[in-house]
């Protein structure tokens, strides 16, 4: 299949991107707030590889990443084709501490990899979200999932509350501040009563 370039943009070095990360990593930790919600292409386009290059510095802990994407969704969008992924991807390859899964979509329609401290409660965070085929570039159906998601991806309660209400079903009122409240209460429960990892359960690798 062929493409044809539209245009390009300079979106800055690595280098610079990482001195960006490590200089005010809030916009690459906390997810996106009603406060920073206006961004353009290019910021759009750095936010994986800089929630990436938090992870390296242990600023965030799981972070997850789409690999591949069968459902309509343009190549552009796809974050592993997004500048510094795939080379920041290798060095995390390369990283002992960090841990990596793999996370299938229902009927193979994608992939999305999962990357985390070797620590908890990341481990099994991930091997929680990786149990119902989670992935980056799909915005997840309930508000509970969504809070679950965003809870276990380390990103701030205004930027989930946020994102609930910005990305409704069709015809989903409005929750209510009780309701948004009920809901975290639940997630915090079930996050926080999954069983932590054990040698049983296998080496937290699953090479891409």
């Amino acid at each position: 299949k062929q493409y044809q370039v539209e245009g390009l943009m300079r979106s800055g070095s690595l280098v610079e991107l990482e001195e960006a990360v490590l200089a005010n990593p809030t916009d690459w930790v906390d997810g996106t707030s009603p406060s920073n919600t206006v961004r353009s292409r290019e910021q759009a386009a750095l936010q994986c590889p800089g929630e990436l290059i938090a992870l390296q510095n242990r600023l965030r802990g799981v972070t997850m990443v789409q690999l591949a994407a069968l459902w309509g969704v343009s190549v552009v969008d796809v974050p592993i084709n997004r500048p510094y992924v795939t080379t920041l991807l290798r060095r995390i390859a390369e990283d002992k501490q960090l841990g990596i899964l793999t996370s299938p979509a229902a009927g193979g329609l994608g992939l999305s990899a999962l990357i985390f401290p070797l620590q908890e409660p990341f481990i099994k965070y991930s091997r929680h979200l990786a149990s119902f085929g989670c992935q980056a570039a799909v915005v997840a159906q309930s508000s509970y999932y969504k809070a679950l998601v965003g809870s276990a991806l380390g990103y701030s309660k205004d930027s989930i509350v946020h994102h609930i209400r910005c990305n409704r079903e069709q015809g989903e009122p409005l929750p209510t501040p009780d309701r948004l409240d009920e809901i975290f209460r639940l997630v915090d429960t079930d996050l926080s009563s999954l069983p932590p990892s054990s040698p049983d359960h296998g080496n937290p690798y699953d090479k891409i």
